[in-house]
């Protein structure tokens, strides 16, 4: 697991920006603010991608593949 502290002023939308392919992971915040990049080894009956919220709400405003 990886962090990135990235305050938000009152009422500021976390935009993230997530590429994801067979062996890493990028992930932008709030247009490059913070950054987090990882190889990643799934097994290969991986088929799907998870993501949670914690201490708040979050709702999928768009994805594209």
């Amino acid at each position: 697991m990886h962090e990135a502290p990235l305050p938000l002023a009152a009422g500021e939308t976390l935009r993230l920006r997530v590429l994801l392919d067979r062996s890493s992971v990028e992930v932008f915040a709030q247009d490059g603010r913070a950054v987090l990049t990882d190889r990643i080894c799934p097994d290969a009956a991986s088929v799907g991608v998870a993501f949670e919220a914690r201490g708040g709400g979050a709702g999928l405003v768009g994805l594209r593949s």
